[in-house]
C-alpha cells in the first residue's frame, strides 16, 4: 500500500501487441496506430499499452474489467 492505495507492479512485455477488449493480436493501421479486426477496436500504440497494463493490474488485485467500463470484483467461491 502506498498512501492508502494498493501498489501493483506489472510486467509491461507484450502490452502493446494485444487488444485490450478481445485479446486478439494487433494489426498495424498507420504510424503507431493499431487496429484489431475481431472487435474493430482502434487506438494508438501507447493507449493500447496503458489499457493493457491497467487491465493486468486490476486482474492482479482480483478485479475484472468488462468491456464497456464495468468493473466486477472476483471473489473466491464459498
Amino acid at each position: 500500500m502506498k498512501l492508502g492505495a494498493p501498489l501493483v507492479i506489472v510486467d509491461p512485455s507484450g502490452t502493446s501487441s494485444e487488444c485490450p477488449q478481445c485479446n486478439s493480436m494487433l494489426e498495424e493501421n498507420g504510424y503507431r496506430r493499431l487496429g484489431y479486426p475481431q472487435c474493430n477496436f482502434e487506438a494508438y500504440r501507447d493507449v493500447v499499452r496503458k489499457l493493457n497494463i491497467w487491465k493486468r493490474a486490476l486482474k492482479m488485485l482480483g478485479i475484472k474489467a468488462i468491456p464497456g467500463g464495468v468493473l466486477t470484483i472476483s471473489l473466491p467461491p464459498k
